[in-house]
């Protein structure tokens, strides 16, 4: 396939970027071309936690649903995690809560999400998961 001449010039630009410099490309651009090749593509994730599973790392130790969004969310006392990927990453821990909007801001880019309620926001997922684990009852793994 061949490709334009304009194309050819942005390429030459962007492979002469830095790291950061793309990441900030990024930021603006996926918005724009409204990039989504696979669910991983997608700036955030959405979980209802139902348990805790300490021998997983990261967000796997998170067992529950993932949700393409809040508005369909089941009643339920358990806590929602969402996660904004990029540009800078951020966690928050909610509960369903209909009428309420939990905004998250991260680089210049602000995510809203409905009929939930904030309970515990932070730029670490080690710091929302201690949290979760407390709200769900369970015993911390040191």
């Amino acid at each position: 396939m061949a490709t334009s001449k304009s194309v050819a010039i942005i390429l030459k630009m962007v492979g002469s970027m830095s790291k950061v410099e793309k990441k900030e490309l990024k930021e603006y651009m996926v918005p724009i071309l409204g990039i989504r090749k696979s669910a991983s593509s997608n700036p955030y994730w959405i979980k209802q936690v139902t348990d805790i599973d300490p021998m997983q790392k990261g967000p796997y130790q998170l067992i529950g649903d993932f949700l393409r969004d809040t508005k369909s969310l089941p009643s339920s006392s358990n806590p929602v995690v969402i996660a904004v990927k990029f540009p800078d990453r951020k966690y928050v821990a909610a509960l369903v809560s209909v009428g309420d909007t939990v905004k998250i801001v991260s680089g210049t880019q602000t995510y809203e999400f409905d009929d939930v309620k904030s309970l515990y926001e932070s730029d670490r997922f080690a710091d929302v998961l201690d949290f979760v684990t407390t709200r769900l009852g369970k015993k911390k793994v040191a």
